[in-house]
C-alpha cells in the first residue's frame, strides 16, 4: 500500500499513516532505549516517573494537577507518588491556600537523583545520536522543534481537561537548570 499526504481543503497536508507509524515507532525504541538505561542505573527509574519528577521539579504541584499532567487518575498517580515518596525523593504537604488539596516537592535527594538520572538519559541518547552527521543533527533539532510546537499541547488540554501548553514540562536541558539552581 503506498502512503500519500492529503490536502484538507485549507493549506494544510495530512500526514500519511506511515509517517504517523514511524514516528510512533521511533519514540517507542527511543523510550525502550531509556528503559534498559534507566534500569541500569542504581537510582532504577521508570521513564513515567522521571517525568513526574521533571514536572514536580518545574515548582511544587497538587496531586491533581499531577494527575492531569500525566493524564492519569488521581489513585494511579498517589501509587506512583508513593513510590517517590519512599525513595526519599519527594515529599507530601497541605497546600497553605486549600488544606484539602495535597501538594508535591521534591526533596534535596530527589533533586539529585534527578539531576543525575537527566544527565544519564542525555549522555545515553546522545551517543545513540553519534552516528550523525553535523547536516543530520541540525536537520534532526528543526524536526524536533516543530514537532515540540505542534505535539506540545496534549490532546486533553485540546478539549479542555488539563491546563495549555504554557504548564508543560520543561525539556530535559531546561529541567537539568532548575535542578542545579535549586
Amino acid at each position: 500500500m503506498e502512503a500519500f499526504n492529503v490536502d484538507d481543503g485549507c493549506g494544510r497536508v495530512n500526514p500519511s499513516h506511515t509517517e504517523a507509524q514511524e514516528l510512533l515507532h521511533v519514540v517507542m525504541l527511543v523510550m525502550q532505549s531509556l528503559s534498559a538505561e534507566m534500569r541500569c542505573s542504581r537510582r532504577h527509574l521508570e521513564p513515567t516517573q522521571m517525568g513526574s519528577l521533571m514536572k514536580i521539579a518545574a515548582g511544587p504541584c497538587t496531586m491533581t494537577d499531577l494527575a492531569r499532567h500525566k493524564a492519569v487518575s488521581l489513585s494511579t498517580i498517589s501509587k506512583s507518588v508513593d513510590m517517590l515518596v519512599r525513595r526519599g525523593w519527594v515529599e507530601r504537604g497541605a497546600d497553605k491556600q486549600d488544606r484539602r488539596q495535597t501538594r508535591v516537592r521534591l526533596t534535596t535527594a530527589g533533586r539529585r537523583t534527578l539531576a543525575d538520572i537527566l544527565h544519564r538519559a542525555e549522555r545515553h541518547v546522545a551517543e545513540r545520536l553519534s552516528p550523525l552527521t553535523v547536516v543530520e543533527r541540525g536537520q534532526l533539532m528543526f524536526v524536533l522543534k516543530r514537532l515540540t510546537a505542534v505535539l506540545g499541547e496534549s490532546d486533553a488540554a485540546r478539549v479542555g481537561k488539563l491546563r495549555p501548553k504554557t504548564e508543560t514540562t520543561p525539556p530535559l536541558s531546561i529541567a537539568r537548570k532548575q535542578t542545579r539552581s535549586s
